[in-house]
């Protein structure tokens, strides 16, 4: 079952155009990758999906709902979740209290009762917290009683960007938008991020990842888009798009085929 489609999506900055009638679907319990050399229109794609920016022209639907005019709460509501290349946490919030976040969306009771500690609010603060430290065993961050007063500042780089995948499931997404989740980590962090992936997916969360080294999305991708100046250039498995000669000219220059 399709749970994006992309139709003809086109966005022009001044005299730029970063995306240039593009269409390509994600389908529901699938990792889909989108990739391409530097300028390609990756983050700008992504930036449309989660409601940063609207597009030009074109249409984008999520689950059957035309996203335009849907701001990112909004759309954070729907389903759709993200991270970003630069991390975005709290930093003097611990841990447990960034994944507690992500859940906000999903709260009910109301700012009188969370300032008034009355019962229903106290109930899902607890609810949220138990679910929080769920998701950081999930992801594989320690969720031990220290967790309480370790500041997000506090960890390591590749910590951190587990931390925010973390924050994002929290928000109960049916799709995670992961905009470069590998930069700065080691080679054994990256080992550990492509089996989460592939663990999230496996939960039922479809996955749309833009990422930059090709082991990793050889790795846990199930169908790559190549972009290249904006247009879709191939599509594919990871088998088809490794061998595919518009790629392979894309990213080592004309003639490399």
């Amino acid at each position: 079952m399709t749970l994006l489609k992309v139709e003809n999506v086109t966005k022009r900055f001044s005299g730029l155009t970063a995306v240039n009638e593009c269409s390509f679907t994600v389908k529901s319990g699938t990792v889909h990758a989108l990739i391409g050399p530097n300028g390609a229109g990756k983050t700008t794609m992504f930036n449309m999906i989660g409601g940063a920016f609207p597009p030009t022209s074109g249409n984008i639907v999520f689950d059957g709902t035309q996203l335009a005019g849907q701001p990112p709460y909004k759309r954070n509501r729907l389903g759709i979740a993200r991270t970003f290349q630069l991390i975005s946490l709290f930093n003097e919030m611990n841990v447990i209290e960034n994944v507690m976040a992500g859940s906000f969306c999903r709260t009910k009771a109301g700012l009188f009762a969370s300032l008034f500690s009355l019962p229903n609010a106290t109930r899902e603060q607890a609810l949220t917290r138990k679910k929080g430290r769920e998701i950081l065993e999930f992801v594989g961050l320690d969720a031990g009683p220290h967790v309480e007063e370790n500041l997000a500042r506090n960890l390591s780089y590749g910590e951190q960007r587990i931390l925010e995948i973390a924050r994002a499931l929290a928000s109960d997404p049916k799709l995670l938008l992961l905009d470069e989740p590998a930069a700065g980590m080691n080679p054994t962090e990256k080992v550990r991020l492509a089996a989460m992936i592939r663990r999230v997916r496996e939960r039922g969360v479809t996955v749309l990842i833009v990422e930059h080294d090709m082991r990793l999305i050889m790795d846990c991708a199930d169908i790559i888009t190549v972009l290249d100046h904006g247009s879709r250039i191939a599509e594919g498995s990871p088998d088809e798009i490794r061998s595919h000669p518009k790629v392979i000219e894309a990213y080592l220059g004309k003639g490399a085929a």
